[in-house]
Parts: structure tokens; C-alpha cells; sequence
């Protein structure tokens, strides 16, 4: 079968948590597509391989891939793809633990992003950065940092938005509670809860309404 079907169903086994089947899906288009000098297929080919091997528990070969995927949109020079590509290698780090290489690789990101002047894509950095910061004031700055530039996002061009600003005071609330600072994350949450447009993103509305009550209960 040709590459791109085979990358079809990969993608649909990954979306059913068939983590085993896409690794080795991908292992076998990967040649193929090196051969062709495809090099946008195969980017794409080790971003999925990197996210199925993290679900599989094979975290740094998982890395690899990652870093891989990274210098692929390096050579093209293009800082936005660049800094797309970060984001999930930071996840990768911040979600075992390893929160200084998370900020390290984020940095990088935040940089590109300033001079290629994303906000959005900016903004979802610097939460991040606020995520894995190394203390405190440090975590309140830069969620306060992404606030600052969603305000400045226009609904009309960024349907998003909502969602961003909801994303952004959860975390912020939550780093306050982790503070110890309860009326303050509380008042983050109400917040969030109040944006207009809320209700279209029920999800996020769920994970706001808990959140009160886990910092009462702290």
C-alpha cells in the first residue's frame, strides 16, 4: 500500500489508542518517503510516531523522533513551524517530570515567537512557561504575560479566543491555589466561568466548576 493511505489509517489507529500498530505503520512508510525526499510527509510521519511511542511509555525514544521533526522545520527557516514543533517536545518533557528541560525547549519557542510576532501561538507558549516556571511570582508573570496578549487577540480573526482566555485563568487559578492564595483562585475561576461565549466550550466549563471546590478541599 502507498504511503499515504498507510499514513491515513495510522492516523485513525492512533485516534483509537492503537499506539503499537501506528510505531510499526510508521516504521515501514517512513524509507519510503526518505527515498521520495518527501520531506513534508515525513515530518508529519515522525510527529505521529513520537506521540504513539510517549503513549507507549517509550518516552525518550519518543524525543528523538521529536527533536528530529524540529531540525526538519529548522532547515526550512520558517521560526512559526519551528516553534509548532517545540510545543509537543515540551509537553513530552513537563509531563514526566522533567520541567527544566520543558523550559528550556519553551524559551526557544518564545523567542522564535516574538520575532515572527504569533500572538496565539505565543500566548499558548508562555502558558506553558507558566506551567513548568520555577516558582511562583515566576508562573503569575507569564500567565499574566498571555493574558496581556490575548486581549489583544481579535474574535473575528482568532476563533479560539474564548477557549484561550478560559485556558489561561484555569492555569492562573491554579497556580495560585498551589500558592496557597485560595480567594484569588477562586476569583481566577469565577472569571473564566464569565467569559462570553463560555458555553461553547463545556468541557472547560466542567473543569472550571471542580476546580473551586479542590482548592476548599486543599
Amino acid at each position: 500500500m502507498a504511503a499515504l493511505p498507510l499514513t491515513g489509517l495510522a492516523i485513525q489507529d492512533h485516534l483509537q489508542g492503537r499506539y503499537d500498530t501506528v510505531a510499526a505503520t510508521m516504521d515501514e512508510v517512513l524509507p519510503v518517503l526518505e527515498r521520495a525526499d518527501d520531506q513534508w510527509g515525513g515530518s508529519l510521519v515522525l510527529a505521529l510516531r513520537s506521540m504513539s511511542r510517549f503513549m507507549q511509555g517509550e518516552v525518550h525514544t519518543s524525543f528523538a523522533d521529536a527533536r528530529e521533526v524540529v531540525a526538519a522545520a529548522e532547515r526550512n527557516g520558517r521560526p512559526i513551524p519551528v516553534s509548532r514543533r517545540l510545543v509537543p517536545l515540551a509537553d513530552g518533557h513537563a509531563a514526566i517530570g522533567e520541567r527544566a528541560e520543558a523550559r528550556s525547549v519553551l524559551l526557544r519557542g518564545e523567542v522564535l515567537l516574538r520575532e515572527a510576532g504569533d500572538p496565539l501561538l505565543l500566548a499558548l507558549t508562555l502558558i506553558r512557561l507558566g506551567s513548568v516556571a520555577e516558582d511562583f511570582a515566576e508562573a503569575e508573570r507569564r500567565h499574566r504575560q498571555a493574558l496581556a496578549l490575548h486581549a489583544g487577540i481579535s474574535r473575528r480573526s482568532e476563533p479560539h479566543r474564548t477557549r484561550l482566555e478560559m485556558a489561561i485563568r484555569r492555569r492562573l487559578g491554579q497556580s495560585y491555589a498551589a500558592a496557597g492564595a485560595r480567594a484569588r483562585a477562586r476569583r481566577e475561576f469565577r472569571v473564566a466561568l464569565a467569559v462570553e461565549r463560555a458555553a461553547e466550550h463545556p468541557e472547560l466549563q466542567e473543569e472550571l466548576r471542580v476546580s473551586p471546590a479542590e482548592v476548599d478541599r486543599e
